[in-house]
């Protein structure tokens, strides 16, 4: 659990990162990532499903019998198939993520062994290569008093001398989710600081294809919408949590 002063010490936001949870003053802030999950997102029910037939169709074999513990076991394993692909992914973008803001940040990081975490790192650095990039502040923490949310952001950096805000995924594309999520950061952050941002930035590791991608949304008519799009999701977020009281 760390506590993190912002707003020149007149807010103290503490997050306990086990439980991922926010707090300010005690009490529990709504986190950007929380509010964004009530955006419905079908694309994960047809892959989870698919991750539940791949594994049947490769532990079922044709002529081999099967009794009810085979069948129990296989039937729970699964159902937990999708996560555990998930959880890998996760390990990968962690050591590619880590990767990358060492670098921005100036360090020399060593090259990942896993071949899918080097294959993306490699490619993050052609990318790196071809920009001027110059670390400000890497992963901080990010409140805003006029909307009442929390959040982790992960670079302010400048790119070929724009102030940008940037954010680090590695999925199998960039969803519009990350706009409305990096349009929260910059609300927070510029509410906070006398900071104005030129751009916002997504660079995604595609875990599908291993090719790096970037993003750019601007700070005028972009930011407007994806803020927006934001704003509707916390307000849907509330009334959710409202109906859990009742």
């Amino acid at each position: 659990m760390a506590t993190h002063s912002l707003y020149n010490g007149e807010v103290e936001l503490v997050f306990d990162e086990g439980r991922h949870v926010y707090t300010v003053d005690g009490e529990p802030v709504a986190s950007v990532t929380g509010i964004l999950s009530v955006i419905n997102k079908p694309a994960l029910l047809g892959w989870a499903s698919k991750m539940t037939a791949d594994y049947w169709l490769a532990h079922i074999k044709p002529g081999r019998a099967y009794d009810e513990i085979d069948l129990g076991e296989i039937y729970t394993e699964s159902k937990r198939s999708y996560r555990k692909t998930a959880g890998q992914a996760a390990s990968v973008g962690t050591i590619v993520h880590q990767f990358a803001e060492d670098t921005i940040n100036g360090e020399n990081p060593a090259m990942p062994v896993n071949k899918q975490a080097k294959k993306n790192c490699n490619l993050f650095l052609e990318w790196f290569e071809k920009h001027k990039v110059k670390a400000i502040e890497p992963e901080f923490k990010i409140y805003s008093t006029l909307h009442g949310y929390a959040g982790t952001c992960d670079l302010d950096c400048t790119i070929d001398g724009k102030r940008t805000l940037l954010d680090f995924k590695n999925s199998s594309g960039i969803y519009p989710e990350a706009y409305a999520q990096t349009a929260a950061y910059a609300q927070a952050r510029q509410e906070e600081l006398p900071v104005q941002y030129d751009q916002r930035a997504v660079i995604n590791f595609n875990k599908k294809t291993g090719k790096v991608d970037i993003k750019y949304r601007d700070m005028a008519n972009e930011f407007v919408t994806d803020m927006s799009a934001f704003m509707g999701a916390l307000q849907i977020h509330r009334w959710q949590q409202g109906m859990k009281k009742k």
